[in-house]
C-alpha cells in the first residue's frame, strides 16, 4: 500500500461522522488526561525524586521508580493509541467492521489508561 492509498483510506474514513468524532474524542481524552497526569506527577516527582508506579489494594505499593519514568509511561500509551488509530484508518476502506473494532479498542484503552493514571496520580499526591 503506497502513500496515496493510505491518504485515500484516511479521507474516506474521515468522511464518516461517527468515525471522525470518536477518533477526535479519543485523542482529546488522551491529551487532557495526559496533561492532568503530568501536571500532578512532575511537581510530586521533583519534590520526592521517587514516585509510586503501581499500587495494589491487597499488596500495597508494588513498584517505585524515578519520576522521569512517567514520561515513558505517557509516551508508550501515546504510541499504542496512535498505532490503533492509524491502523483503524488504514483498515476502513477494506474492512469497516475491523476498523471500527480497532477504533473502539483505542477508545477503551484510552479510558482505562486514564483511569489508572488518575489513581496513580492520587496515590502520589
Amino acid at each position: 500500500m503506497n502513500i496515496g492509498e493510505w491518504r485515500f483510506s484516511f479521507e474516506i474514513a474521515w468522511d464518516d461522522r461517527w468515525f471522525k468524532w470518536q477518533s477526535i474524542g479519543t485523542l482529546l481524552i488522551f491529551i487532557t488526561g495526559s496533561f492532568y497526569f503530568l501536571w500532578k506527577m512532575i511537581p510530586a516527582g521533583l519534590e520526592n525524586g521517587l514516585l509510586i508506579f503501581h499500587y495494589n489494594l491487597y499488596l500495597g505499593i508494588d513498584e517505585v521508580q524515578h519520576w522521569a519514568w512517567f514520561l515513558v509511561f505517557v509516551l508508550a500509551a501515546l504510541v499504542i493509541v496512535l498505532l490503533n488509530l492509524i491502523g483503524s484508518f488504514r483498515l476502513y476502506r477494506h474492512d469497516k467492521i475491523a476498523s471500527r473494532i480497532l477504533l473502539f479498542a483505542a477508545t477503551v484503552f484510552t479510558v482505562l489508561i486514564m483511569i489508572g493514571a488518575f489513581y496513580i496520580a492520587s496515590v502520589n499526591s
